[in-house]
């Protein structure tokens, strides 16, 4: 779930259905619930005026924060299961289709993707102009925010990793299936690593 600071609670189900609830008292906000007919898998995000979430019925969609009335959908090639990043005027969102989906926040339009080469579980993170993502190979790649282009990368780690790297300073940290985690520099050099 989400819950903002002035108390709004978004709640995605795997039942398919987006609510928006007040906190204090916890009541519904939206008389109307949004079904999407597919679990909805990531978590919540605002993005301007829009919550947005995806889920495995292939579909990101962007309901009003306020009313809950559609905004945009946007269909990739396969499940969306990371947390989806949000920018300055795009969201990014990673498929098990092995794309990171740059998408604006305003229309939903595609704006560009890139194609890791294999399925990717772990939500992208947002380190200044770059988006640093990491496919379930374990390779970690910082695309241009812009323009999609690799900045760096592959790094190859070698390992399957399906969490979202988490930023520390200039460093990402990515944590593997087994455990293990690595730390990558500003430049996609790992650095250090704690075996499990």
């Amino acid at each position: 779930p989400l819950l903002t600071e002035d108390g709004d609670l978004y709640v995605s189900t795997m039942d398919g259905d987006l609510w928006k609830f007040v906190t204090d008292p916890l009541e519904p906000v939206w008389t109307d619930v949004f079904s999407a007919n597919a679990g909805l898998l990531t978590t919540p995000v605002l993005a301007g005026d829009a919550v947005v979430v995806g889920g495995i019925g292939e579909t990101i969609f962007a309901r009003h924060a306020d009313t809950g009335d559609e905004m945009w959908s946007f269909s990739g090639g396969n499940w969306f299961w990371g947390d989806i990043a949000v920018g300055d005027a795009a969201i990014y969102a990673t498929s098990l289709d092995g794309k990171v989906y740059a998408v604006s926040a305003a229309t939903g339009d595609e704006l560009w993707s890139f194609d890791t080469e294999s399925p990717v579980r772990a939500g992208a993170v947002i380190r200044g102009d770059d988006v640093i993502v990491v496919n379930n190979s374990g390779d970690v790649y910082a695309l241009n925010a812009e323009s999609g282009d690799i900045v760096w990368g592959p790094t190859e780690l070698d390992e399957t990793v399906y969490a979202q790297p988490v930023l520390q300073g200039d460093e990402g940290l990515v944590v593997t299936r087994s455990g293990d985690i690595i730390a990558i520099d500003a430049d996609g050099r790992p650095t250090t690593g704690v075996r499990s």
